[in-house]
């Protein structure tokens, strides 16, 4: 983590939402959670949550390319990958991390924390 990152109010609220949750089913789906920042206010943070079939690492590096990127993100930079917030929600059926995803970005809000993503 960065020196910026630790001055992040909400990172370890969102650690505590994310273990929370708690996959049950199998399969070769994951979450991944991406931490942004507002490209125009410097250390403005926020979350993505999406799930993929590959792996956090490559649909990261495609987030980064702009491959399949949401519109509601483009204008933030895609710092890192938060593993601390998604790595115990792996091997996934589709169904259960759709869920996931939606569950974990809808936490994340009401938890006071900004979030994108998580259709």
């Amino acid at each position: 983590m960065s020196k910026n990152e630790g001055k992040i109010p909400w990172l370890n609220r969102a650690v505590n939402i994310s273990n929370t949750f708690q996959p049950t089913s199998s399969g070769h789906y994951c979450i991944y959670v991406i931490l942004l920042e507002e490209s125009r206010i410097p250390q403005k943070y926020a979350l993505y949550v999406g799930m993929t079939g590959k792996t956090p690492a490559i649909r990261f590096q495609q987030h980064k390319d702009g491959y399949k990127d949401a519109p509601s993100i483009r204008r933030f930079r895609k710092i890192r990958l938060l593993p601390i917030l998604y790595a115990h929600l792996h091997s996934l059926s589709e169904d259960e991390a759709a869920r996931l995803e939606s569950k974990l970005a809808k936490a994340f809000k009401e938890g006071g924390i900004p979030v994108y993503g998580g259709h």
